[in-house]
């Protein structure tokens, strides 16, 4: 369903944006897995001597941080969706009440 605004501009598209929270709640576990993964090659990292050791460390750990920055981002961007779909849906009720009042008065 198209939600629209009093111009006519779609506000949101609850169709869409549940295809978003799928393909987000999909990307997730991908990106957990890439985490876990360079955990260990950063555990690895720590057990090699030297400037590679220290290089793979710092890397890692440098690619750790963006993926928990893009799950952060990726969660509140969940959370932002569902809040607004609710949002539009209560408005579309009570827009539909308010018709039906309306109506309901003027027939009488």
């Amino acid at each position: 369903m198209k939600l629209y605004d009093k111009n006519q501009n779609v506000t949101i598209d609850e169709d869409a944006a549940n295809r978003d929270i799928r393909r987000i709640n999909q990307a997730l576990p991908s990106l957990h897995d890439a985490k876990t993964s360079l955990e260990r090659v950063r555990e690895e990292g720590n057990r090699t001597q030297g400037e590679t050791g220290r290089a793979i460390v710092e890397k890692s750990t440098e690619l750790i941080r963006r993926i928990d920055r893009l799950i952060s981002s990726l969660e509140e961007t969940k959370v932002l969706l569902k809040r607004t779909v609710v949002k539009y849906q209560e408005i579309d009720e009570n827009l539909a009440k308010a018709a039906q009042s309306f109506v309901g008065a003027w027939r009488m």
